[in-house]
């Protein structure tokens, strides 16, 4: 069984899909609870067949038939790009350290967007963190 399709999750509040090269992806609809679903395909630039057969050293170690390959970004929502509201409703504060030993404090908000296999119904929940500086 091979997926041809994903269904994508994700906290409309705090982000949308978009594919690789930034182009938006449209919603499918939208929970009660604000989260965005989005049904993606090759169509929509973010699912890809995977016709590599051959094990290559890096970059795949299975040798056989693959699969397809969901590559897609997440663009902060708009809220999240010009406030600081959610950030300290629903996020935290942390202190980012450089090389040189100096740290910057930064506001932050972990969330999970989930991925589904609409053929398999296989799911993976992947963690994000939205990071905004915090002017002093």
């Amino acid at each position: 069984m091979i997926e041809s399709s994903y269904t994508v999750q994700i906290d409309n509040r705090l982000g949308s899909v978009a594919t690789v090269n930034g182009d938006a992806v449209s919603a499918d609809y939208f929970d009660d609870d604000n989260i965005a679903y989005y049904t993606v395909t090759s169509e929509d630039g973010v699912v890809f067949n995977n016709g590599n057969r051959t094990e290559q050293e890096g970059t795949q170690v299975i040798q056989g038939p693959r699969g397809t390959i969901l590559q897609f970004k997440i663009r902060a929502s708009l809220e999240l790009n010009t406030s600081t509201f959610l950030f300290t409703e629903i996020g935290s504060t942390s202190r980012l350290d450089s090389r040189d030993g100096t740290g910057t404090e930064v506001y932050h908000i972990d969330t999970i967007v989930r991925v589904t296999g609409v053929t398999t119904g296989y799911t993976i929940d992947i963690p994000v963190r939205f990071v905004k500086y915090k002017a002093t």
